[in-house]
């Protein structure tokens, strides 16, 4: 989430393009609320795959880094302070 002077920018982040980094893969939120030709629109373009078909979130998240941050919250929340004990 992005928060600076009143502005409020929420994104998620997509598997693709996939060799690109993590920032240039952020998709703000608010596209997936918009209507459907503009969302398409969009997503291809950002996603740089003019050939998508499936525009649902589950099928654009990158799983795998999602994972990978609910890890690193895990361990920092529990298993390093109990390794601290």
């Amino acid at each position: 989430m992005k928060d600076d002077g009143g502005l409020n920018v929420k994104f998620i982040i997509s598997k693709s393009p996939i060799d690109a980094k993590v920032a240039d893969r952020a998709i703000p939120t608010a596209i997936l609320e918009m209507e459907k030709p503009i969302k398409e629109k969009y997503l291809k373009k950002w996603l740089k795959d003019s050939s998508m078909k499936d525009f649902n979130i589950r099928s654009i998240l990158d799983w795998d880094y999602y994972k990978e941050r609910l890890g690193g919250a895990i361990q920092k929340i529990i298993t390093i302070p109990a390794a601290l004990q």
